[in-house]
């Protein structure tokens, strides 16, 4: 998974954080972790039950009953949160969420060149939470880029002025990786 190895990468900081994400094949700890990752989506104030897929809708109609925590996670998955870190020897659990990534480009073939690059409709946004292990504590981000954020003259600078479809959706995800990275360090430190 490219994204999740980016931003790795981009914290730099191994072993501290563990990124996840929710797979079919799931082990017993995966399926924890997919519930807490499910209740930190919900439990922002920004959750529109509307909009969410049939698994975490259906999580959401079952839990919307329950006491939370002022953490907003329930009391079994912040004690789970506590021995995971423990056992894991990790400090933080990081989730993210692609929440829209759209990239349109009038003419399709093997290579864009700087004038497609120019006409391109291009956004992809980011909804990210940090778990803090010891405490079940959540903090939470959106990143947002799209064609205004200068990707077009990175994209040129790195590439030339012929550009690989696998090329500009590195750039994308390099650069959405670089500013979450960067918050989730502000976060952690």
């Amino acid at each position: 998974d490219i994204f999740r190895d980016w931003l790795e990468e981009k914290i730099q900081e191994p072993g501290a954080i563990r990124t996840e994400r929710i797979v079919r094949k799931q082990t017993a700890d995966d399926q924890i972790l997919s519930e807490i990752h499910m209740q930190a989506i919900i439990s922002d104030d920004k959750f529109k039950e509307a909009e969410a897929n049939m698994v975490l809708y259906r999580y959401w109609q079952k839990q919307s009953k329950k006491e939370l925590d002022e953490d907003r996670l329930t009391g079994e998955q912040k004690e789970w949160v506590q021995k995971y870190g423990a056992r894991k020897k990790v400090k933080h659990l990081v989730f993210c969420n692609i929440k829209e990534f759209d990239v349109e480009v009038k003419r399709s073939g093997a290579y864009y060149y700087e004038d497609d690059l120019r006409k391109m409709k291009m956004k992809m946004g980011v909804d990210y939470c940090v778990i803090e292990c010891q405490t079940g504590k959540i903090s939470r981000g959106h990143s947002f880029t799209d064609k205004s954020m200068g990707i077009v003259d990175l994209l040129i600078v790195r590439y030339g002025k012929q550009v690989s479809p696998e090329q500009l959706l590195h750039t994308i995800i390099d650069v959405q990786t670089s500013r979450i990275g960067k918050d989730i360090i502000g976060i952690v430190t």
